[in-house]
């Protein structure tokens, strides 16, 4: 039995060279498309979770302008308006809350409510008690609840 010797030429490390290289480029393309798609995934995620958080918010906010009703005198007192400013402090949701009687007299937050209404684009009803704002003035959509109640 004869023996060969292996010879290594300048060939044989072209070709071992170029297949290493083609499996490193493979890799790469490869480990950048999974990288995309995880980013595409995450970003999806992340996105459909300050849906979620956002639409939490609006029920939560939903929740204390309703409990509101049954903590005012409806007379725009200071009682009143203490309800009004600790609302709209406890609620980064709320930029400003103004109370109108069945008298027609308004109170707020002591905030300047009559500068976010000012020169609306648009006015779009989302429901009876929800109107969305677009405001010319500071470029900020207002989303405006109203609430009519018979309480008192």
């Amino acid at each position: 039995m004869k023996l060969k010797r292996l010879s290594f030429t300048f060939f044989n490390f072209a070709i071992g060279f170029m297949t290493f290289a083609i499996v490193i480029i493979l890799v790469t393309l490869s480990s950048q498309k999974v990288s995309t798609q995880l980013f595409k995934s995450h970003l999806r995620f992340l996105e459909n979770q300050r849906f979620h958080a956002y639409i939490n918010e609006i029920k939560t906010t939903s929740i204390l302008l309703d409990n509101l009703q049954y903590h005012l005198s409806y007379t725009c007192d200071k009682y009143d308006i203490t309800e009004l400013e600790k609302i709209s402090y406890y609620s980064p949701q709320i930029a400003s809350i103004q109370l109108t009687t069945n008298s027609g007299k308004k109170c707020s937050d002591h905030r300047d409510i009559s500068s976010l209404y000012l020169s609306p684009l648009k006015r779009i009803s989302l429901d009876p008690q929800i109107t969305l704002i677009e405001n010319r003035k500071n470029n900020q959509s207002i989303i405006k609840y109203n609430k009519k109640t018979d309480w008192r």
